[in-house]
C-alpha cells in the first residue's frame, strides 16, 4: 500500500459514515413526515368528495329549479284565460285550479290574489289595483268577485301560517296603500286546508 492510498482511506470511510449518517436521518425524517402526507391526503380526499356531492346537489337543484320554472311558465300561459275581463269569477277561479292541478309544483311558485269589493261602484279601483298586482308578478283574475257582507275595513287575507313567512301579504298591503286605500290589515284565516299556498284574498272597505 502506496502512502497516498494510506493517507486517502480514512477520507473514503468517513464519506461512507457521514453518507450512512445522513441516510439515517433522511428515513427518519421521513418516517415521521409520511404520516402527516398520508393524513393530507386523506383529508384532500374527503374535501374533494364532499365537493363532488355538493356540485351533484347543486347540479339536482338546478335541475329542479328549471323543471319547477317551466312548470310555472306552462301554468301561467294557461292561467291567461283565467285573468282575462271575459269570465265570471267563479268559472276564473275553476279555471285556475284546473290549471294549477296540471302543474302541482306551479302551486307554490304562483302567488294568486282574488279581490273581494262591495258594489259595483268598486270595480274601477279594483282594476286598478289589479293592474298593479301583476306588474308584480301575481295571478289576479280580471273580474271582481261581488260579496253583499264583509269587513269594515280593508283586509289582506291569506291561509296558511308559512306564506307569512315570503310576506307577499304585506307585500300586497303595501300595494294597496300605493293605489291610496287606507292601511289594509292583514289577517290569517285558518281552517280551510284546500286552499292552495300562496292564494291570498283583497276584501275591500265598503267606502273604498
Amino acid at each position: 500500500m502506496t502512502n497516498t492510498e494510506k493517507t486517502s482511506l480514512p477520507r473514503v470511510i468517513k464519506i461512507q459514515v457521514a453518507l450512512a449518517v445522513l441516510a439515517t436521518v433522511v428515513t427518519i425524517a421521513l418516517a415521521a413526515y409520511i404520516p402527516k402526507l398520508m393524513e393530507r391526503r386523506q383529508s384532500l380526499e374527503s374535501d374533494i368528495a364532499k365537493l363532488k356531492q355538493e356540485r351533484s346537489d347543486l347540479q339536482q337543484h338546478t335541475t329542479d329549479l328549471t323543471s319547477q320554472r317551466d312548470a310555472a311558465r306552462s301554468a301561467y300561459n294557461s292561467l291567461a284565460n283565467a285573468t282575462s275581463e271575459s269570465l265570471p269569477p267563479e268559472q276564473a277561479q275553476s279555471a285556475i285550479e284546473r290549471s294549477l292541478s296540471a302543474a302541482p309544483e306551479a302551486a307554490k311558485i304562483l302567488p294568486r290574489i282574488y279581490i273581494h269589493i262591495r258594489s259595483a261602484t268598486q270595480r274601477t279601483r279594483a282594476k286598478g289595483i289589479a293592474d298593479a298586482l301583476r306588474q308584480q308578478g301575481f295571478i289576479v283574475p280580471g273580474v271582481q268577485i261581488l260579496v253583499n257582507e264583509g269587513p269594515d275595513e280593508t283586509q289582506v287575507r291569506y291561509f296558511h301560517a308559512e306564506d307569512q313567512e315570503e310576506k307577499e301579504a304585506a307585500k300586497i298591503a303595501q300595494t294597496l296603500a300605493g293605489a291610496g286605500l287606507p292601511k289594509a290589515e292583514v289577517k290569517l284565516v285558518s281552517g280551510y286546508p284546500n286552499i292552495r299556498p300562496r292564494q291570498y284574498e283583497i276584501w275591500l272597505a265598503p267606502a273604498s
